[in-house]
């Protein structure tokens, strides 16, 4: 109970073979490796030693000449167990080795469970007797990490020639987009089938992050607010302010619980869909109209959310983030030049807002039926259209009603009535999205 393995599942694989240990030969036939500490007289008595035996001296058991040492090598697997405390100056008693043994945390692939894992919490147990034995196992978390196939499911090999070159990829799309994408693709604990093409998400992803920030850095000349809840003017940015509260809380206890992919598909649809897609389009208005009073909170805003998620995509994305950071230092003054030293964000100040949250939804569910239309009919995105909404809710109309202005920038419309039951009119095509239905009228041709 005291090694966790995640995914837990592993735990059974671990103890399945501890319980059916078998003995395995330590020697192998190598030119490489740590040579047995084994010494041989004329006659081919052994004698095991501690202190290397000079070949012509006496042997310690037989008085007769030491002929030879012994030509095999260790296997690997045989130094490299005692690595969490080998490394830290044992067998003496080091300061490091006081201070970092037992460790928190491993990552490796389950094909070394036993050849390697086990075998260094053997080694704990038996070498660190200094300790109390619960003090003893050489680390708390072991996380089994999923195994890169190629695009058929085929382990990657230098025989079958089906390897991808990790720095022909950086080179192509960028260390942070390599990075990224892997994480993207890889859930917990299942193996992940690589092509090229797939690190055309992280590249995409890297170029969505540049330009949203050189947006917001563009966007910063005039008077800026806090960017806290309070300090929000309107419904967009309590909306994007509570969205950045959720997620901050979320990424948090993914990265905590190991869960890399679930914290980096989280910060992905955050910044992809919620901050780029919806709030930077709504804001544009007000950011380039000097006399909005707004203005001032949307620019806070926009920094706050800009300066939050480039923090937490750090960790995935170090390269990109932190030249980012160093222009928003410059331009807004965050709390720390280099990213790298900054604090991870504590969330002060942003709140849950549920009512904004549910209020955004109504319009992001009528732009989105509106958009459907536009698919299905292959309307061009940005020709206007005039609509009637069916909301059954009386609180949803009056949210369409009350963000018109914005639902119709959103959707290219011209015009839309909102009532809670409509009859289809002539000539027009209907979609649903959440509990709005739209009729959008058809042009003529």
């Amino acid at each position: 109970g005291k090694l966790v393995f995640r995914p837990e599942r592993w735990t059974k694989v671990y103890l399945a073979w501890l319980e059916n240990i078998r003995d395995w030969c330590i020697s192998r036939q190598l030119w490489w490796g740590h040579q047995i500490p084994v010494w041989y007289d004329a006659d081919g008595v052994p004698v095991a030693s501690r202190e290397d035996l000079a070949i012509g001296s006496k042997h310690p058991k037989t008085g007769k000449p030491i002929v030879r040492q012994d030509e095999d090598v260790l296997d690997t697997w045989a130094s490299s167990w005692l690595w969490p405390f080998a490394t830290l100056g044992w067998p003496d008693r080091t300061v490091d080795l006081d201070r970092f043994y037992p460790t928190q945390f491993l990552s490796t692939a389950q094909e070394i469970i036993y050849l390697w894992v086990a075998r260094m919490i053997m080694a704990g147990y038996e070498f660190m007797d200094h300790l109390p034995p619960e003090k003893r196992c050489a680390f708390e978390v072991c996380n089994v990490h999923a195994t890169v196939l190629d695009a058929k499911g085929r382990r990657m090999s230098k025989s079958l020639g089906n390897g991808i070159d990790p720095i022909e990829m950086i080179d192509k799309y960028g260390a942070d987009a390599v990075r990224y994408s892997l994480v993207l693709l890889t859930k917990e604990g299942q193996d992940v089938k690589l092509s090229p093409d797939r690190f055309e998400q992280g590249y995409r992803f890297a170029n969505k992050i540049w330009n949203a920030t050189r947006f917001v850095l563009l966007s910063m000349k005039g008077p800026r607010t806090d960017g806290t809840s309070k300090s929000a003017a309107r419904l967009e940015d309590r909306w994007i302010l509570s969205r950045l509260a959720e997620v901050r809380e979320a990424v948090t206890a993914k990265l905590e619980a190991t869960q890399l992919n679930d914290a980096a598909t989280l910060l992905y649809q955050f910044v992809w869909n919620d901050f780029c897609d919806w709030y930077v389009e709504i804001v544009k208005p007000r950011i380039q109209d000097a006399n909005d009073p707004s203005g001032a909170a949307a620019r806070g805003t926009l920094a706050r959310v800009m300066a939050d998620s480039l923090a937490m995509l750090h960790p995935f994305t170090p390269y990109v983030t932190e030249v980012l950071w160093k222009s928003l230092h410059e331009t807004i003054g965050v709390d720390a030049p280099m990213l790298m030293n900054a604090s991870w964000p504590d969330g002060a100040g942003i709140a849950r807002d549920a009512r904004a949250e549910a209020e955004m939804g109504v319009i992001q569910d009528l732009v989105k039926a509106v958009r459907q239309v536009r698919n299905l009919t292959t309307i061009g995105e940005r020709k206007p259209l005039v609509a009637t909404i069916a909301a059954r809710r009386a609180e949803d109309r009056q949210v369409l009603t009350e963000h018109e202005a914005t639902v119709r920038a959103l959707a290219f419309l011209e015009r839309y009535d909102v009532s809670e039951r409509v009859a289809r009119p002539a000539n027009s095509a209907t979609a649903v999205s959440g509990a709005i239905e739209a009729f959008v009228v058809l042009p003529g041709e």
